[in-house]
């Protein structure tokens, strides 16, 4: 018999999204190679960053109003919209938190619709 895992502090719909995070959802930025290239596409945004590092730094560029020009930062992890952090994780249907280098103050990106892994300039992975 399967356990319950729900958080009892957490709301159902909040448990609900969180059971349903996997490898097919999302990436941990930790896991990938350093030079792997990902592209996040979210609700109003689209982002691309290179690793740098396993500690989560990228050097990321977007299309909004953030990361216009190639920009040193660290993908912090992802949530629901909410104070819940996943470290060093970006799924769909979560916001990204990016802290760039330098005197900006960090970015809460609107949802994830897609991401798509790319490694030595070839699609491995779109989720």
């Amino acid at each position: 018999m399967a356990e319950n895992m729900d958080h009892p502090n957490l709301s159902d719909e909040i448990n609900k999204a969180k059971a349903s995070q996997n490898e097919d959802t999302g990436v941990f930025i930790d896991k990938l190679p350093v030079g792997t290239i990902v592209k996040i596409e979210t609700k109003r945004s689209i982002y691309i960053f290179e690793v740098q590092d396993a500690t989560g730094r990228v050097h990321i560029k977007g299309t909004g109003n953030y990361f216009n020009e190639i920009t040193p930062a660290r993908i912090i992890g992802s949530n629901f919209g909410g104070t819940m952090l996943k470290s060093r994780w970006v799924g769909i249907g979560m916001r990204m938190e990016v802290l760039p280098d330098g005197p900006l103050k960090g970015v809460i990106t609107s949802a994830i619709r897609r991401i798509t892994v790319i490694r030595e300039g070839r699609n491995v992975v779109s989720t």
